[in-house]
């Protein structure tokens, strides 16, 4: 499908939604499309930070390893750790800091935790 990534071997079926699931929400915020998040192709810069937000997403609020991370997007882990170096040190921009506050509170809700863990 047009550059999306084929995770069915690669990732196991929760990481894969949790990738879809992280990616869609920072799509939304980023105003970028969810195919030009989860894709094989390197894409704009834009859309890069957007898959580099997500990453960080992914680890920082479901405690996702690296390894695995890097299996759901399709990506070597060493790209997903400068993911979340890039990230981490990009939240000194209050902008960006408090709109990746509201993500990782969105994520985080107790309301989405349950229904994640009851799906997987």
């Amino acid at each position: 499908m047009g550059g999306e990534i084929d995770v069915k071997n690669k990732a196991s079926e929760k990481e894969t939604a949790l990738a879809h699931l992280v990616c869609a929400v920072v799509s939304i915020e980023f105003g970028v499309q969810n195919s030009k998040i989860i894709t094989l192709k390197k894409g704009s810069a834009h859309h890069c930070f957007a898959r580099q937000v997500a990453m960080y997403l992914m680890n920082v609020v479901f405690q996702i390893r690296i390894a695995s991370i890097a299996r759901a997007f399709g990506r070597d882990p060493s790209t997903v750790s400068h993911a979340c170096h890039t990230i981490e040190e990009a939240r000194d921009d209050m902008v960006l800091d408090t709109k990746l506050t509201v993500l990782e509170d969105f994520l985080g809700a107790p309301s989405l935790m349950k229904t994640i863990r009851d799906v997987a």
